[in-house]
């Protein structure tokens, strides 16, 4: 595929519209995702590169990226092979997921956010300490 048919092709499915059909919102919209999908295969791409002697589990991975308010980021590493710790908390949350499924997510970000702040309050007063 020649270089402008490519571009092109990116363009459309970043906007969901062939540049024929574009308008000058969607030069922002196009901005907007290409940042997007910049940031998705950065973070993609880091995840190969840290685990690329480990093919086999790479559809085992799953790194969540939170952002705080605060501008704070954590990144968390899930694999399949957790201690059984790990599958025993899963299991219970699972079930009180089951309680009311479309809350959940939004109950479980609200708790990771809550479980992360709490970690840095501790990493904090024990740096006074």
């Amino acid at each position: 595929m020649a270089d402008d048919a490519w571009l092109d092709s990116v363009a459309a499915l970043l906007t969901e519209r062939s540049l024929a059909l574009w308008s000058d919102e969607t030069l922002g919209k196009f901005k907007a995702e290409a940042v997007a999908f910049a940031g998705q295969l950065k973070r993609w791409a880091a995840l190969m590169l840290e685990h690329r002697d480990k093919q086999a589990e790479a559809g085992s991975l799953v790194r969540i990226h939170v952002t705080a308010a605060s501008g704070k980021e954590h990144t968390l590493l899930v694999t399949k092979g957790a201690p059984v710790t790990a599958d025993q908390m899963k299991k219970a949350i699972r079930e009180v997921v089951d309680l009311n499924p479309e809350e959940a997510p939004l109950a479980l970000a609200e708790a990771l956010a809550e479980l992360l702040g709490n970690s840095d309050t501790k990493a904090k007063k024990n740096a006074k300490d």
